[in-house]
């Protein structure tokens, strides 16, 4: 379904930080700093559901929860650790963030209702770290 690679830290998805001691973790969603999508999976979901939110944040978490609800596997490589600089680019562009944090709290409210935030921290526990695929 879906798979991504591991952050050496993440301050908004705990569930995406690298763990050497495993191989993968199975999350119910992903950040998408590079994730990687069956197009089996996308097609079965309808493709990415960027509704009105053309900026984009949230569109990962949204497509990635879907896959899981769907029964598709959504997976965390430890074996493989990216650094990332969150916003570095979306900061270079005037106004960007705030013009996109309103397009992901209409965009999610809209998918997961007002306590979006809430449930998403929920399903952030609810990850399986596993040593061998």
């Amino acid at each position: 379904g879906v798979w991504s690679p591991a952050a050496r830290v993440n301050p908004y998805h705990p569930q995406m930080v690298a763990d050497p001691a495993f191989q993968y973790r199975r999350v119910r969603y992903v950040d998408g700093i590079a994730p990687l999508f069956d197009l089996a999976c996308l097609a079965e979901l309808g493709g990415v559901d960027v509704g009105e939110n053309l900026f984009g944040y949230g569109v990962d978490v949204w497509t990635s929860l879907s896959a899981d609800r769907a029964g598709w596997a959504v997976v965390v490589d430890h074996g493989v650790v990216l650094r990332h600089v969150y916003h570095t680019t979306a900061r270079k562009v005037e106004g960007f963030l705030a013009h996109a944090a309103e397009a992901e709290e209409r965009y999610l409210t809209a998918r997961l209702g007002p306590d979006w935030r809430a449930a998403l921290d929920a399903l952030k526990a609810d990850a399986t770290d596993s040593a061998q695929l």
